[in-house]
């Protein structure tokens, strides 16, 4: 129960997160956008996600 718990505390920071990133252009070229999100640290450091969208 506790990790569900857990998941759902993620999963609902991770939304407001993302929806304060702003999609910038990629390097992949044109038509591409990618937009960075810094996730809370775990166990072994630092996360930063990456989405790109075409």
């Amino acid at each position: 129960m506790r990790h569900i718990f857990i998941f759902i505390v993620v999963w609902l920071a991770a939304g407001t997160i993302c929806s304060f990133a702003q999609y910038k252009p990629d390097r992949l070229g044109e038509g591409f956008e990618a937009k960075t999100i810094a996730m809370p640290d775990d166990y072994s450091g630092r996360v930063v996600t990456t989405l790109v969208r075409s």
